[in-house]
């Protein structure tokens, strides 16, 4: 189920494969992360892509 534009569903729903169709409001809800990897975001500026690379390798 959608709530404030993220997708939640119950733990047997997860388990089960069935996150999209979960209607259970009465369970405890799970956060669903979305599919594929993550984006590689610079553990200085937080950026998506880094504006400056070279410089925040030199700082790590």
């Amino acid at each position: 189920m959608l709530i404030d534009g993220e997708k939640w569903a119950c733990e047997a729903c997860v388990r089960g494969h069935r996150v999209t169709t979960c209607k259970h409001h009465d369970r405890p809800l799970i956060h669903i992360n979305r599919k594929g990897r993550p984006f590689a975001t610079c553990s200085v500026c937080n950026c998506t892509p880094c504006e400056a690379p070279e410089e925040h390798a030199k700082l790590k």
